[in-house]
């Protein structure tokens, strides 16, 4: 990571399928997965579901932290940090 704290990233290539809105395949899934499996894998220590935010649609959008091997006290307080100064963890999605 080449002295980074800690990195932040997309979880999935696309937001949210509301429930029941379609069938997902299992290509589906896996891409749903698809920039999370790679930090685990790499043995990296990576913190997903961090809230940043809503698409146009009004779903809620992730980011997962990403730091070195066994450096879960940096996404521990980086993810701190970053609730110290957003207010995403407050935000609710819109109601239909």
């Amino acid at each position: 990571m080449l002295g980074a704290f800690a990195l932040s990233s997309g979880i999935t290539m696309r937001t949210i399928i509301k429930p029941c809105a379609s069938r997902r395949s299992s290509s589906a899934v896996y891409l749903g997965d698809i920039y999370t499996v790679s930090v685990n894998m790499a043995g990296s220590a990576g913190h997903g579901l961090v809230p940043c935010g809503f698409d146009g649609a009004g779903l809620p959008v992730g980011a997962q932290m990403i730091a070195p091997a066994f450096g879960e006290q940096r996404l521990f307080d980086a993810a701190c940090a970053y609730q110290a100064r957003t207010a995403f963890h407050r935000a609710r999605p819109k109601e239909d």
